[in-house]
């Protein structure tokens, strides 16, 4: 009998791809459920913790935004603003930021860019590409982008059995899930970006944080209104001194002692940096002190007008911009200032202004002169003498002082090493006219490093003010040595003057700077 094999292997066959065939079928419900169920999860993911993080971010760019305007507002320069931001990040913004706003709490005076750049020292022409500061935080809180780009696999190219393979392995619904996960799903992001967004707290930059010079902070005052300040003290006392020079109180007792000495003349010495607080004193109560106060803070704007300059600190510690301003009044302001507080008349201030006077070599004819007008004019109360209002009292006790003087020379006396002339030195600060070695032997005063904006680099700034601390008082700018009359042989003014200004850094016998081997 013969054995039909085609049928039998037909029998065979079906029931086995039948079999085949409900297994694959199991098999790709296995793997969609387990996708659904995949999918499912990220989708819950999302709404429980991926649209909070969202809205989590948004609220920290919204208050980096808010931080870097303040710092903008405060005076720091767009430039620097951004590098902050991508350089130091976010939370460098925000720690400026907070500085600035404990500041303007507790004080009136506003912040400036020379305040804030001295706080923050950037990098000197800084690109920024022309982004504005609105782009760089956006930039700064950008997601990275990390998307699949590929494209999905094409089945259709596959042979029967290596797409059997593929649909069986689960590599289908994972390319499924991954594209799921890298589209957009929320604002533009997708679960992925979401995901990095939720765990990648805030946003760093580029380098470490910023650090900052808090000092500003705490004084409002860069340390060039400081040292200028400084210097104006040391001028302005030195003047109201020399002003003040020969002239006697109600009491009869020497000036010099009233503003040097506490309790009256009768105390001990005080200390330099005291003088100054008891001259502020003395003048609201002694119109005397006042006028030569006043006197040598006009001096100082004509002699030292660049340690005024956007120096807001003298002008507060003088007394502010107004008293200042009228200070600085012509003499005409000034004497219609006085008609028209009804001081003088319009009659006197015409006989003020008609006569007035100017000091001469010859001191004893001026003060002839001068006693011989007020004599006829007993009434007066005010004069002018060298350009400057003085009430007549005042000077009155001047002429009598100089007159009674006339000859006796400054500084002369027995004894000593070398007698002091008027020809040899500056009678305001001691030092010699001509310097005997004007080779520099230190290194000169650096000169200062500038923003583009015309401010200078608190480097600078710093560098300069180490330079006046080691060698101000001992050497000029360009390092060669100060030298200074000898410490005047006379006991009195003079040489209380020239101890305050050079007796902690000059020899007292030859005026010669105290060098130390160092120096050199």
């Amino acid at each position: 009998m013969a054995i039909n094999l085609s049928r039998i292997a037909k029998g065979v066959v079906l029931p086995l791809a039948a079999g085949a065939a409900k297994g694959y079928m199991a098999k790709r419900d296995l793997l969609e459920k387990e996708f659904r169920e995949n999918k499912r999860r990220q989708e819950e993911w999302m709404a429980t913790y991926g649209r909070k993080a969202i809205a989590d971010n948004q609220a920290k760019e919204d208050t980096i935004e808010s931080a870097a305007q303040r710092i903008k507002g405060a005076g720091l320069p767009d430039s620097d603003v951004i590098q902050l931001l991508e350089i130091h990040g976010p939370e460098s913004v925000l720690e400026l930021s907070k500085l600035v706003q404990e500041y303007q709490a507790k004080n009136r005076e506003p912040l400036t860019e020379e305040l804030m750049t001295q706080a923050f020292e950037g990098i000197e022409d800084y690109d920024v590409e022309g982004k504005t500061i609105e782009q760089a935080v956006q930039d700064a809180f950008e997601v990275v982008k990390m998307r699949d780009t590929s494209d999905p696999v094409d089945t259709e190219e596959m042979g029967f059995l290596e797409r059997l393979s593929y649909n069986l392995s689960g590599e289908r619904e994972s390319e499924k899930l991954k594209r799921f996960l890298d589209q957009d799903y929320e604002g533009g992001l997708s679960i992925n970006e979401t995901r990095e967004l939720a765990y990648r707290g805030m946003p760093r930059g580029t380098g470490d944080l910023a650090a900052f010079d808090t000092s500003v902070f705490q004084t409002g005052y860069s340390s060039e209104s400081k040292e200028n300040t400084k210097m104006l003290k040391s001028y302005i006392q030195t003047q109201t001194l020399n002003l003040l020079g020969g002239l006697e109180d109600e009491m009869g007792l020497p000036y010099s002692d009233v503003i040097r000495l506490s309790d009256e003349g009768m105390g001990v010495a005080l200390r330099p940096s005291e003088i100054m607080d008891n001259i502020l004193l003395k003048k609201d109560t002694d119109d005397t002190v006042k006028n030569a106060f006043e006197q040598a803070i006009r001096d100082s704007y004509d002699n030292r007008a660049e340690l005024w300059k956007n120096n807001n600190l003298a002008e507060m510690f003088f007394g502010g911009p107004d008293y200042l301003a009228s200070l600085r009044m012509t003499v005409e302001q000034q004497i219609i200032e006085k008609v028209t507080n009804e001081e003088i008349t319009d009659e006197q201030a015409q006989l003020i202004i008609d006569n007035t006077f100017t000091r001469t070599e010859d001191s004893a004819e001026d003060v002839e002169k001068v006693k011989e007008f007020l004599s006829a004019n007993p009434s007066l109360p005010f004069i002018i003498v060298d350009g400057t209002i003085q009430p007549t009292e005042a000077f009155l006790s001047e002429l009598e002082e100089q007159g009674g003087s006339e000859g006796s020379g400054e500084g002369s006396g027995e004894g000593g090493s070398e007698p002091v002339t008027p020809a040899e030195f500056d009678p305001d600060t001691y030092e010699l006219l001509v310097q005997p070695e004007p080779e520099s032997v230190v290194p000169a005063l650096p000169e200062p490093v500038l923003y583009t904006s015309g401010n200078e680099r608190p480097s600078s700034k710093k560098d300069r003010e180490d330079w006046f601390n080691e060698y101000g008082s001992k050497y000029f700018e360009n390092g060669s040595k100060r030298y200074v009359a000898p410490r005047p042989t006379a006991v009195g003014d003079a040489q209380r003057l020239w101890d305050d200004l050079w007796g902690s850094s000059h020899d007292f016998t030859t005026g010669a700077p105290l060098i130390d081997e160092e120096d050199q």
